[in-house]
């Protein structure tokens, strides 16, 4: 179903804080616990698109943006390349925390083939939701990660989320499950 007031854009790098803004629901739960001080953390999350090897895709309607999705095309890192941001935002303690958590995600996550392309985060607009924008936006990214060679999609779901039927309807597959301070999650590919 494709919504006729609708469009997407490719994200270009003047548009990181329009999509910080419209992931930050999709972010804000897992900021939370990483860091136990969202607002603050919640302007860590600029830096953090930035500093991942990817590229993202915006819906709007009208000037409104309402959808947007982003897809790193290799092991994230972007920890690492953006430690100075988060260390001076979130300070040495926070930042510490941060990355204590996030090093137990990726032990426990699993290996990803190599030419996967993730989605770290996709968030549709509350208001917009069920109107088929976040098929679309899946449906552009696949499109971007065919184009450059990746044979699959992957991403984790927290277990029990909505999300995981949505994510089965447009074909993802449940590769496995597994389980950190973060949550319980499923590891679900799409084969492009």
């Amino acid at each position: 179903m494709d919504p006729p007031d609708i469009r997407i854009v490719e994200a270009t790098a003047d548009d990181i804080d329009v999509m910080a803004s419209v992931l930050a629901p999709a972010f804000r739960r897992y900021v939370d616990v990483l860091v136990g001080d969202v607002d603050r953390a919640m302007r860590v999350i600029p830096g953090i698109i930035r500093a991942m090897d990817g590229m993202g895709h915006i819906a709007y309607a009208g000037a409104r943006p309402v959808g947007a999705i982003l897809v790193t095309y290799d092991e994230p890192r972007f920890l690492l390349q953006n430690a100075l941001t988060i260390l001076r935002v979130l300070g040495p303690r926070r930042a510490v925390r941060a990355a204590l958590i996030a090093r137990d995600y990726l032990r426990t996550a699993p290996r990803r083939p190599p030419d996967e392309g993730w989605v770290e985060a996709v968030g549709v607009d509350e208001g917009f939701r069920r109107r088929g924008i976040g098929s679309l936006l899946i449906g552009e990214a696949v499109a971007d990660l065919q184009a450059r060679g990746r044979t699959s999609m992957g991403l984790a779901v927290v277990r029990g989320s909505p999300a995981v039927m949505f994510y089965e309807r447009l074909g993802f597959e449940h590769v496995t499950s597994f389980s950190n301070r973060l949550g319980d999650w499923h590891y679900m590919r799409l084969r492009l």
